[in-house]
Order: C-alpha cells, then sequence, then structure tokens
C-alpha cells in the first residue's frame, strides 16, 4: 500500500495546480460552445420570424391595395 507522506501530497497538490487551469479552459469552451448553439438556434427562429411578418405585410399591402381600388369604383359607380 502506498503510504501517504508530505511528498505525495506535494505532487497531489502540484497535479491538482496543473490540470486547475486545463480544467477552466475546458469547461470555458463547453460553456462558450453552448452559448453559440443557443444564440445559432435563436437567430435561425428570429430570421424566420423576419420572413413570416415580411409575407403577412406583404399581403396586407395587395389587401389594403384591393380595398382602396375597391372603394374608389364604388365611387366612380355612384356618379
Amino acid at each position: 500500500m502506498t503510504q501517504l507522506n508530505e511528498e505525495h501530497f506535494e505532487l497531489h497538490s502540484a497535479n491538482k495546480a496543473k490540470r486547475y487551469p486545463e480544467q477552466k479552459i475546458k469547461y470555458l469552451e463547453d460553456r462558450i460552445s453552448k452559448l453559440e448553439r443557443v444564440l445559432e438556434d435563436r437567430i435561425s427562429k428570429l430570421e424566420r420570424v423576419l420572413e413570416s411578418h415580411a409575407k403577412c405585410i406583404g399581403e396586407l399591402r395587395g389587401t389594403e391595395s384591393r380595398i382602396h381600388d375597391l372603394i374608389s369604383l364604388k365611387g366612380d359607380n355612384a356618379q
């Protein structure tokens, strides 16, 4: 069985101190990747919503134009 002496604990502490920055970098890289995916999903969703709104606005403008044309025709027929 390994004897747990001061040298063992010093080595353990040194290894832990050496791994900590690597683990922190890995954690931050994983976090950034997750945030990138979330942002890409949100951007994609916003693009779809904008396209949908643009389509609706286009349809409304067409409807408004047709209504205006009908009103002006009705006014011309009344005279």
